[in-house]
């Protein structure tokens, strides 16, 4: 990560490196963050104290001051949050004492975060909300809710996002063309879907957008906490269709995500398991016993490893501050 010029969140590159659940703990957060863009921890499906260890992490790798702002963020799924509110208030708390640190940055998405978001400027003046959104329509909603930063997040992105929905491009020019109408350009936009590297970020800021947020393309690090495996299918994938949109890794692991939403993740057996004639399948207990053996052992075979579709321009897996 290089260049002088400063943006939002006092960044020397225009970059939100995405809070992905399993991949993005303190280690990344932090060395992305000290690096020059702005690191997300995930807080995911893990328990609050899980969350709150991986803080300490990142907090350990800054030399601050009680009050100074963690220059980190947290990533919430907020349907899952709604159903585990601990996950929120344990870390608003904590991050909130007379000689803690606030978090920079609190990230919200596939819900309505209207009650965080004004526990968080209440309780956490100094932490930004950022909101992803999948929509044109949802961008007004989002800011009327309190967002100081949106990410739209096109349909080529790796995770989770919309079944269907419009291209990265193609949203963030619509999203820019609503805020304009509402008088509210003063909101920054994040772009995201696809994008893994410098040509992409200066596409995205060429057509309006304030920057980019990337999330694939931080998989295939050191500091990244997926399976070794995993980070390696990362690399190893080419072609058009290394990647496709389902939810069988979401009925594997036993998530009930909402029914517009799905993951878009690397193509094996598993995936390939919903395209198979009925006469050649095998059971879906089966299917989830061979995923979850796959899981244990690191096989990539069957699990579930999420990646958007630039995954076939990451080459190598380099640390984090050398992206």
């Amino acid at each position: 990560m290089s260049g002088e010029k400063r943006t939002l969140f006092g960044l020397k590159v225009p970059l939100i490196v995405a809070p992905m659940a399993g991949v993005s703990g303190g280690l990344l957060a932090s060395e992305a963050s000290k690096s020059g863009a702005l690191g997300l921890i995930a807080a995911g499906y893990s328990p609050a104290e899980k969350v709150l260890t991986e803080i300490e992490i990142a907090r350990q790798a800054f030399e601050l001051k009680p009050q100074e702002v963690l220059p980190v963020g947290i990533g919430y799924i907020v349907w899952w949050l709604d159903q585990n509110k601990s996950l929120f208030f344990q870390v608003l708390e904590t991050t909130t004492k007379p000689n803690s640190n606030p978090l920079a940055a609190y990230w919200f998405s596939f819900g309505n975060p209207k009650t965080y978001i004004e526990l968080i400027k209440q309780h956490s003046p100094k932490s930004l909300v950022i909101v992803q959104i999948q929509f044109p329509d949802e961008a007004l909603e989002a800011v009327q809710n309190g967002a100081d930063i949106l990410v739209v997040q096109g349909n080529e992105a790796g995770g989770h996002g919309a079944v269907s929905n419009p291209t990265v491009k193609e949203l963030t020019l619509s999203v820019l063309q609503k805020l304009a109408s509402a008088k509210c350009s003063h909101i920054p936009v994040y772009s995201a879907g696809g994008l893994v590297d410098a040509a992409d970020i200066a596409s995205m800021l060429h057509i309006g957008a304030a920057g980019v947020c990337m999330g694939t393309r931080f998989v295939a690090t050191p500091e990244s906490l997926y399976h070794p495996n995993a980070k390696q299918a990362i690399v190893d994938a080419k072609g058009s269709k290394a990647t496709v949109r389902t939810k069988i890794i979401d009925q594997l692991r036993g998530y009930h995500w909402p029914a517009n939403f799905n993951g878009r993740v690397l193509s094996n057996r598993a995936t390939a398991w919903e395209e198979e004639a009925n006469e050649k399948k095998t059971s879906f207990d089966e299917l989830k016993e061979n995923f979850q053996e796959a899981v244990n052992k690191g096989d990539p075979c069957y699990m579930g490893i999420f990646a958007g579709t630039g995954v076939s321009r990451i080459k190598e897996i380099i640390p984090t501050s050398k992206k």
